[in-house]
This record gives C-alpha cells, sequence and structure tokens, in this order.
C-alpha cells in the first residue's frame, strides 16, 4: 500500500510525455523506483526518483517534492548531489552484466533516471526457497566477476555486494543493481569522505570502520564471498568478529558444496584484507586451478642473547628469549616448547636456564629481565585499556542482519556533552522493537580522524551533533531519531546547548531516570522504545 504523500500516481508523465508511470516497485531510504514505458520505443523501463522519506512530502495536485523542514533543505540537496553521481557512474559503467542507466534528468523539483528493466528475480528472492544448486552459483559467480572486473577498471568499488543488489533475468543473464553506495578512488584517495552505508554480514571490518583509506577491490571481493555463502547455504554469512575469533569453524557448509568453493569463500572472507583475493584475476585463477592464495610471510622471532661467559666468548651456553606465543592467544606450538592450554609455552627441562652469567654479565642478565617485563606490563596495560573501550575509537556491535529488518528507530544515548551511544531498533512486528547494532563512544565518520576540529570545546561538541544528525539522516532516513540523557544532566550547560541545537531538527533530548529501567544500557533502551514509541 502506498503513500499519496510519497509516491507518483499511476499514469503519470514525466519529460514531457517521454515516460510513463505504471507501476510502484519498491522504496529504500533515499528513492522509490517505478516500472515505466518508454513511450516512443513502447518498452519497460525502470525510473528511479530521489526522495528522502521523513524529510520530503510531494505535492498530491502537482506532484512536486518539497522539504518538510527548511532546516533539512542541505542535506536534501547534498543527498540529491550524490543520486545524481550514481547515476553518472552507472553510465560509465558498460558491461552486459550492470545494469545501464539511459536517461537523467531533473522534474517535480527532484532528480529521476531511467535504467534497464530486469524482468525476473534477485538472488535474494531465489535463495527464499532454498540453497540454490553450485553449478548455478558458479555462473552467476562468473557473471558477477565480470561486472566487478568493469567496476575495479574504473577505481570504482560497490560496497553493497549482496543477493539483493544481484538480479537474475528469465534468460539466466546476472545484473549488478543499486550503486548507492559506491565509491570512485582518484590519486589514491577516495572521491567522497561522507559515511558509507553497509549491510551487516556483508561488510569487511575495514567498512565496518569507514576507514576508506584501506578500501580495495578486496572489500567488494569480501561481499561476494558472503554473497556466495549466503545462496550455498540460505543462511545469514558469519559475522567478522566470529571469524576473527574462530576461523573456518565460523562457516558451516551442506555436504553439497565442494570443497574447492568452501575454500574459496574462506578466503575471499578473511578478515585482514590483505590475505584476500587482491583481484578478480585471483578468484578466477583460484577456480581455474591455480591457488593464488597469498599468506603472510612468517615472520622471523627476534631473539635477545645473553652470553654465559664473557663478551668476547661465544662457545659457552646461550639464554634465548623468544616471545611466548607466536600468535597471542592462539597457543602456536614452535620447536622452543610444547603448547600449554592458555596458548602459553611449557618449556622443556633441556631449555630451563641452568645458572644465571656471574660477575658484570650477572648485572646485565638482571637489567635486561627487567626491560623484558617492562616491556610485558607496558604493552599489557595498554592492551587491556584498549579492550575497555578507548572513547577515540568506537565500539560497533552487530546484533541481527539488518537486511532482515526495517529499522524504524534510532536512538541517541548522551552519556555526556561529548560521550555518546547510539542504537538502531529493527521493527519485529506488533510494535515490539529490538537493537540491530549499536556503536558505542559514537563519533560521526567525518570527525573521526580530526576530533579536536576547534580549540573550542563547546563548538565542536556542536559540530559533533551536526554531522552525527545528518550522517544518520543519510544512512537511516525513515527512521525516527530520539534524544535520550538521564536527568543529572538536565542541568549540564553543555547538555542543554546541544538540546537547543537539536530544536532545529524537529528533534529534543528526552531525560530519563535510569532507576526505572533494569538491566544494561541495551536492556534499558528496549525498553524505553517498547514502553514510549508508538510508530
Amino acid at each position: 500500500m502506498t503513500d499519496d504523500r510519497t509516491m507518483l500516481p499511476v499514469g503519470t508523465m514525466l519529460q514531457h510525455g517521454k515516460y510513463r508511470i505504471d507501476r510502484y516497485i519498491s522504496s529504500g531510504g533515499f528513492g522509490n523506483t517505478y516500472l515505466a514505458t518508454n513511450i516512443a520505443f513502447d518498452e519497460p523501463v525502470a525510473i528511479k526518483e530521489f526522495f528522502m522519506r521523513d524529510v520530503a512530502l510531494r505535492d498530491s495536485e502537482t506532484t512536486a517534492v518539497s522539504v518538510v523542514n527548511a532546516t533539512n533543505l542541505p542535506v536534501f540537496k547534498e543527498q540529491k548531489d550524490k543520486f545524481r553521481k550514481e547515476a553518472l557512474r552507472l553510465r560509465n559503467l558498460h558491461s552486459d552484466h550492470i545494469v545501464t542507466v539511459s536517461d537523467l534528468f531533473d522534474e517535480n523539483d527532484t532528480s529521476y533516471y531511467v535504467m534497464d528493466y530486469i524482468d525476473g528475480r534477485s538472488l535474494r528472492d531465489m535463495v527464499k526457497d532454498g540453497p540454490l544448486p553450485e553449478q548455478d552459483v558458479r555462473n552467476y559467480l562468473e557473471q558477477t566477476l565480470k561486472a566487478l572486473e568493469v567496476v575495479h577498471a574504473q577505481n570504482m568499488y560497490h560496497l553493497d555486494l549482496k543477493p539483493a543488489n544481484l538480479m537474475v533475468d528469465k534468460t539466466g543473464r546476472l545484473r549488478v543493481i543499486d550503486f548507492g553506495a559506491s565509491k570512485q578512488q582518484k590519486d589514491g584517495g577516495i572521491y567522497s569522505k561522507s559515511a558509507v552505508c553497509y549491510s551487516p554480514g556483508y561488510a569487511p571490518p575495514e567498512q565496518q570502520e569507514q576507514a576508506m583509506d584501506k578500501f580495495g577491490p578486496y572489500t567488494d571481493i569480501y561481499a561476494l564471498g558472503a554473497t556466495l555463502y549466503n545462496v550455498l547455504t540460505a543462511e545469514t554469512p558469519p559475522k567478522t568478529t566470529d571469524i576473527s575469533d574462530e576461523g573456518e569453524d565460523a562457516f558451516h557448509f551442506p555436504s553439497t558444496v565442494s570443497e574447492q568453493m568452501r575454500k574459496l569463500i574462506v578466503w575471499m572472507m578473511k578478515s585482514n584484507r590483505k590475505q584476500r583475493p587482491q583481484s578478480v584475476e585471483d578468484v578466477r585463477n583460484f577456480l581455474n586451478g591455480m591457488n593464488t592464495e597469498k599468506k603472510e610471510p612468517a615472520k622471523k622471532e627476534p631473539e635477545i642473547k645473553v652470553s654465559g661467559s664473557n663478551d668476547n666468548d661465544n662457545s659457552g651456553d646461550e639464554t634465548v628469549f623468544t616471545p611466548l606465543t607466536d600468535d597471542f592467544g592462539k597457543g602456536s606450538i614452535s620447536n622452543s616448547g610444547s603448547k600449554s592450554d592458555n596458548g602459553f609455552r611449557n618449556f622443556e627441562s633441556s631449555q630451563v636456564i641452568t645458572d644465571p652469567p656471574s660477575g658484570s654479565n650477572k648485572m646485565k642478565y638482571i637489567i635486561l629481565s627487567c626491560c623484558v617485563a617492562a616491556v610485558i606490563v607496558v604493552g599489557g596495560f595498554f592492551l587491556l585499556k584498549g579492550n575497555n573501550g578507548n572513547a577515540d575509537r568506537p565500539y560497533t556491535a552487530e546484533i541481527a542482519d539488518e537486511g532482515n529488518y526495517k529499522v524504524s528507530v534510532i536512538v541517541v544515548v548522551m552519556k555526556s556533552a561529548d560521550k555518546i551511544d547510539y542504537y538502531a531498533l529493527g521493527d519485529k512486528g506488533h510494535e515490539k522493537y529490538e537493537i540491530i547494532k549499536y556503536v558505542k563512544n559514537y563519533t560521526p565518520a567525518d570527525k573521526q580522524d580530526n576530533l579536536a576540529v576547534s580549540s573550542n570545546m563547546n563548538a565542536n561538541q556542536q559540530n559533533n551533533v551536526d554531522a552525527m544528525i545528518e550522517e544518520i539522516y543519510s544512512t537511516y532516513a525513515s527512521a525516527k531519531t530520539i534524544f535520550l540523557a538521564q536527568k543529572n544532566l538536565q542541568v549540564d550547560p553543555a547538555v542543554q546547548s546541544i538540546d537547543k541545537k537539536l530544536t532545529k531538527f524537529n528533534l529534543g533530548i528526552t531525560y530519563f531516570d535510569p532507576s526505572q529501567y533494569s538491566g544494561d544500557d541495551l536492556k534499558m533502551v528496549e525498553e524505553f522504545v517498547n514502553q514510549h514509541v508508538a510508530m
């Protein structure tokens, strides 16, 4: 069921009668897609219209699009420019396996572009009937590789490859669609530094961290590996954290998937981008029986030697200090010791230091031992400090596959004026909401590289609020946004300033009593939303 304020009515003519709107197809946060007819050629086409939900409205008489609140006009214009750039990028990609853009125009105070209409199904729709046969998947893989070859040759990255964005027509021809998240590289950098939307389960660590300087062909290759996993298993791809922790054990393949395909997917989805296939050619070579899997060269462990006699006599026994493990916490085994349950080496009696050196060398031995101990203590301190959550580095957790939910509510929890967490909640149905994703110590993407944008702390906080709201609107344009803060912050001048700032976005801070809610922050947020939000 469509909303007259957001959709073009069936029968609407565009471009002075060149196109007729025949049917509504779908909507996203930034646009509506329609089935239309090119009148001159009597051919079906797909037309995508830029329309930001919750930001824009349509005049029911003129079909013109307007911005609800004038303060949102800069965001609307910026996103419309991105929409047009998406069309231009697509226009310059020439492949039988990429949707073709044939027209771009402005009308009704917004923008439109015209594409091929693909009469078929997406891989997401196809896998709803169960895992796809591997022979079919290999065919779709080769067609997708041909598309990526063209994209990467233009120094572009799709950045949203997933089953929903791979369409197969009735002849079996696959085409890659939806380049809304794509980025183009120029002179070693990314054109646009705006936040990248991504689909949980299909985005590698560098994309989740918004580390655009680390994007490469291997970023799309990870997403393609996750897509292969989904269509061959009908299961959600493993999380990046599970892959890092469990390795191959994070993957659960049915017996119908060949050993070669299993190895390929595990390789494509390596957490370390340098250990994935670096190009389409690498994937093809692997499929052709040429194992090009790149492994990092073994690092030679540094040895600290203390002579057993004097400085000039090397004939005596040597004591060699090596790191406790080759790979911290994984309990790897080397020739110098056996693996213990906790990942540290148990040294055999033949390797135990016998007598400490005497004389001046004894003092060297003591000093050296103290240095090693200091390094371990200092390193451990910073490791633990980092694990407890460095305020300069956001901590993100995905709780569910965002693709299975519509993100309906964004909750921003202000612990203080400069410490913010945010939560994305999905609609489970029957007005019940649960957290899909949350970010601790959140900093807007365009602020992360330069937090001290001003010597005025209050100005920095205000700038961060502007950037954060713009980023949320860009990612979840149709979601309701709520700001929460504990009651004791009501008298904080910095928080009061932010509350005043939010009024220009038709928002404000809701102050709550934490004693009224049970459990941790996640439970509190879910309780608050389910009690107070009526969508």
